[in-house]
């Protein structure tokens, strides 16, 4: 759904965009508009009507959606269920209570955790939730929640970032996978176009970021950072 209204507003921007004036729009121009404006008022109203409905759900039920939307490889802050127990205040004990998995399954949660008890966070063994981490980094449909090498980290890297160099092993183990890491956004899609980062890339430049304790700029070629990895790999043998 969020996804869609992103694709949404990006329509409308290209249509305003190409109208300098609503008396200079052509008929059928002003006829799509409309069309867009229904659609967008539709999409609203259903996005209310999801947020009513998670905010009427108890905890548990919450945790449930928050596995399920881990595992679509998405990004937190997309999730109604996310959003939604954010808000909640004394829900912490039981999150952390329910994080039983050293896997994507437990992204959603642990984020959450971070976000409203850094206590109760702490107390997740760094090993539990730099699996977490790194399974959801390796198994992500979209890599926005990650945010961009080269460019800005979000929140989920950064956790990654803070847990220093106990974090470069779990890293290490991503840097054969050359996946494709896409992201969504205008200026993010030409980023991505540019470079076309993928999996692999990601994990080195975390890498380099924990060991070097500062941004390293990634090559633009994709053949020019696979030596950089086998180079980083030679030297820890």
């Amino acid at each position: 759904m969020n996804k869609n209204i992103i694709i949404l507003c990006s329509l409308a921007a290209i249509i305003l965009s190409s109208c300098k004036s609503e008396q200079t729009q052509p008929p059928e121009q002003k006829e799509l508009q409309q069309q867009f404006q229904t659609l967008q008022d539709s999409m609203n109203r259903l996005a209310i009507a999801t947020e009513e409905i998670f905010s009427q759900m108890t905890v548990e039920e919450l945790i449930t959606e928050l596995e399920k939307a881990a595992m679509l490889g998405r990004e937190p802050f997309n999730s109604a269920a996310f959003r939604e127990i954010v808000k909640r205040k004394d829900v912490a004990e039981t999150l952390f209570n329910s994080i039983k998995e050293s896997s994507q399954k437990e992204y959603f949660k642990l984020m959450a955790l971070k976000k409203l008890h850094t206590g109760f966070y702490a107390k997740i063994p760094v090993r539990i939730s730099l699996a977490i981490l790194t399974d959801a980094l390796a198994n992500s449909e979209s890599f926005n929640a990650w945010g961009i090498p080269n460019f800005y980290w979000e929140s989920s890297a950064r956790a990654i970032i803070e847990y220093g160099s106990v974090s470069v092993p779990y890293l290490e183990k991503l840097l054969d996978d050359k996946r494709p890491a896409p992201v969504w956004g205008s200026e993010e899609v030409l980023i991505y176009e540019q470079y076309k980062f993928r999996v692999c890339d990601y994990a080195l430049a975390l890498i380099n970021e924990i060991n070097q304790k500062e941004k390293i700029l990634l090559p633009e070629l994709a053949g020019t950072r696979d030596s950089l990895i086998a180079s980083y790999k030679r030297n820890q043998k």
